[in-house]
């Protein structure tokens, strides 16, 4: 009886938002039926059989009306059932995927922003003056703009060979598998040899790759591939946005200069197509998202602060 309840319940939303739909088939359903009552009765002289009459119409053409109606009903039932099926299948993928961020993924971006952050890279990019906005197609000409520097890429790429992230991305696995503070190791100036940097991947991180510009690599890879999952609508990204759109986003906005450069200028045969696309759908969910927390705490301050009007 419960799941007969429930199962009442989702069909009612389902009718709720295909509202529109449903409201023109029940037109058509009384339409029908009045223009069934209204057609030009012929009744024959001889009469050969007992006919029941409802509103002047025959028993059995008000049967064939119903079969019709029938029909309509029986599709549109169908019509939920693969619906919801659908919706349980994307379900189900976009859990996988939350589950890929959240086992390994969201640890290797949280690295890729943090080593970026704790470098010079950071400052240069300016990315804390830079909004998701900013980025839409990933390319150098879009970078150029932004920065209004036409040498900018370039600049990126000579300040970038100078920059030793490895020893960054060292350091901040060290503060992983220590007691020390990262601020701390960094403060020290610790740097390490080969040796002691492949001691820092212990089982624990033994995932990671050992250098930083091959993690990236793997991260935008991996993003890549869970991207077009999302794209295709194998998985329904509305399930996956809540609760990992800070990490991805925040991951891109650090490599946008990366994937710009893999993309130079072109339009056509772009790399991480399916991110960026993923991307520029959740940027715009979370603008509309911030424009609607807005309206609310202006609606919640009226209420809890309301203007003294002077008499």
């Amino acid at each position: 009886m419960k799941k007969n309840i429930e199962h009442l319940m989702n069909f009612l939303i389902y009718v709720k938002e295909h509202l529109l739909c449903f409201a023109l088939v029940l037109l058509f359903f009384i339409l029908a039926g009045v223009v069934l009552v209204h057609l030009p009765i012929y009744n024959p002289t001889n009469i050969e059989e007992q006919q029941i009459m409802i509103l002047g119409v025959s028993l059995g053409n008000w049967s064939i009306w119903l079969t019709i109606c029938g029909l309509i009903v029986t599709a549109l039932w169908s019509a939920y059932q693969y619906t919801k099926n659908v919706s349980r299948k994307q379900q189900e993928k976009a859990s996988i995927i939350a589950k890929s961020f959240s086992e390994q993924l969201t640890i290797k971006c949280a690295i890729i922003c943090t080593v970026i952050q704790n470098s010079e890279l950071y400052d240069f990019l300016e990315l804390d003056s830079k909004s998701y906005e900013s980025f839409k197609t990933f390319n150098t000409n879009e970078i150029r703009a932004i920065y209004n520097d036409d040498d900018f890429v370039e600049k990126y790429k000579e300040l970038k060979s100078k920059v030793d992230l490895n020893t960054i991305y060292y350091r901040l696995l060290d503060s992983f598998t220590s007691f020390e503070k990262f601020e701390d190791i960094t403060s020290q100036n610790k740097t390490y040899t080969v040796e002691e940097a492949h001691k820092l991947f212990n089982s624990e991180y033994s995932y990671l790759p050992f250098k930083f510009n091959i993690l990236v690599s793997n991260v935008l890879n991996e993003l890549e591939y869970l991207c077009m999952e999302l794209s295709s609508q194998a998985a329904d990204s509305k399930y996956v946005y809540q609760s990992l759109h800070q990490v991805f986003l925040r991951t891109l906005r650090s490599l946008a200069i990366e994937i710009a450069i893999s993309n130079n200028n072109n339009y056509t045969d772009k790399y991480y197509t399916s991110t960026i696309h993923i991307y520029n759908y959740w940027t715009q969910l979370y603008v509309n998202n911030l424009k609607k927390e807005k309206k609310k705490k202006e609606r919640v301050n009226k209420i809890l602060d309301p203007k003294i009007k002077t008499v």
